[in-house]
């Protein structure tokens, strides 16, 4: 069965880089009408414009998501360009700032809990009652193998995604009568400058130096990583209606990272030191 999204109208959120501008690219080849959303008008732009220059539909909405307006804007757009919403998206975040509980910026707890979580709950609010309406619709939260562990210096990212994934089970709960579905996508190890930033941070902070990282290292991390495109077609899988069975789950897409991959390169190779 080959994937088609022909006909339907997603909305995606943080498309200027990374897996917002994939899923864009790749459910746009797929037949869908894209709604993007990002900060950076100039990026969102060039992007729409690239895309309907190769033969898709995408319409680039440019705002912040904490931002209420923005947020109806984006819904608006949907419903001018085909009167409906088939797909939400919600991808947009921030990783935050690298500090202990104790030394956590207050400002910075409440800025990465407000787009990571409380905006995803806000533009949910306002898809649901459309999808309901329809008798159809899928939504897919974006959140991360840190919601399945804590990370040290990572407080407001892991407590924002983990928030997230059970936001999505509540929104699934009640949407089995209307046939609205809704995944937490639980994912690590995909290319993106959020996460290229937070590495070379966490390594900085590691390391206690500020110096940077080279170009070989940095060619050697993103060829472990995984690519946007990747990504992006098996979330496109989960939106075909073949897979409205799937509602309600945490799906990682992390190349087994919390199946235990990540853990046993650790543990295997703290017993090989044994032999050093």
């Amino acid at each position: 069965m080959s994937i088609s999204l022909s006909g339907r109208t997603v909305l995606v959120t943080g498309v200027s880089s990374g897996l917002g501008e994939g899923v864009a690219r790749v459910f746009a080849a797929l037949g869908a009408r894209v709604i993007g959303v990002a900060r950076r008008a100039d990026k969102g732009r060039a992007l729409a414009w690239d895309i309907e220059r190769s033969g898709g539909s995408m319409w680039f909405v440019p705002g912040d998501i904490t931002d209420p307006a923005c947020r109806q804007a984006a819904i608006d757009a949907c419903l001018a360009r085909s009167g409906r919403l088939d797909i939400l998206i919600n991808n947009a975040g921030v990783s935050g700032v690298l500090a202990a509980v104790g030394d956590y910026p207050a400002a910075d707890w409440s800025r990465t809990v407000d787009l990571n979580l409380t905006a995803a709950f806000h533009l949910c609010q306002l898809a649901v009652p459309l999808m309901s309406a329809q008798g159809d619709g899928v939504i897919l939260n974006i959140a991360s193998i840190n919601a399945r562990f804590g990370v040290t210096k990572m407080a407001a990212y892991c407590a924002s995604k983990a928030g997230l994934v059970h936001l999505t089970k509540v929104i699934a709960a009640e949407g089995v009568a209307n046939n609205v579905r809704a995944n937490a996508i639980i994912l690590g190890g995909v290319l993106s400058e959020m996460n290229v930033a937070t590495t070379i941070a966490m390594a900085k902070s590691a390391a206690g130096a500020d110096r940077e990282p080279s170009a070989e290292a940095l060619d050697r991390y993103a060829g472990l990583m995984m690519k946007p495109e990747e990504v992006a077609v098996s979330l496109a899988a989960l939106c075909v209606p073949e897979a409205r069975m799937i509602t309600g789950s945490e799906i990682a897409i992390d190349r087994a990272l919390t199946a235990g991959a990540a853990a046993s390169a650790l543990i295997h190779g703290g017993a090989a030191a044994l032999l050093d």
